[in-house]
């Protein structure tokens, strides 16, 4: 994993920087939604997720994604959208620039069923990612998409529940 992390450090795909308030936000319908990869521990997944700058220029963005989850019809699941606390992972509210073809990183944290009996929730088949500061959400299906987020108690089980970050300049799992 830190060959992962100094790997995505001396790409420079995306960075962080006062020089970036210069460069303009970026615009949803140029960013590509991916996924990155998901950790497992204690009963918690922790997904690693990105916004791909498919557009010729530079552009920047600040802030938490919006997510939601969606069935494979396409219909939204029902869900409670938090924002991880400032320095989760290492991450706070900062403007990232990002370059053509760099990532901007962010985490997706959510419960798994473990600890909830026979209990469940639905699993999305696809997510809707919309990057801070834009309004075009971007289609994320297949690998990454398949989110069942559990939290409560089995008495009072709450589906749905996900913890999002802000977005970051580097890879941080």
């Amino acid at each position: 994993m830190m060959a992962l992390l100094a790997a995505g450090a001396l790409c420079g795909v995306a960075a962080a920087s006062s020089a970036a308030a210069n460069v303009p936000g970026c615009i949803g319908s140029r960013l590509t939604a991916v996924y990155v990869n998901t950790t497992v521990a204690a009963g918690t997944r922790a997904g690693e997720y990105g916004f791909e700058n498919r557009s010729s220029t530079r552009c920047s963005l600040i802030g938490s994604p919006k997510v939601e989850m969606l069935s494979a019809s396409g219909a939204k699941l029902a869900s409670s959208v938090r924002h991880t606390a400032s320095g989760a992972f290492g991450i706070s509210a900062k403007r990232v620039e990002l370059a053509r073809n760099g990532i901007a990183y962010f985490a997706i944290v959510y419960g798994s069923q473990t600890g909830f009996g026979r209990l469940g929730c639905p699993a999305s088949s696809a997510l809707a990612l919309t990057a801070p500061g834009t309004s075009t959400p971007s289609l994320l299906k297949g690998r990454g998409a398949r989110i069942a987020a559990y939290a409560g108690t089995q008495v009072h089980l709450q589906c749905g529940v996900l913890r999002v970050s802000a977005v970051t300049a580097k890879r941080f799992q």
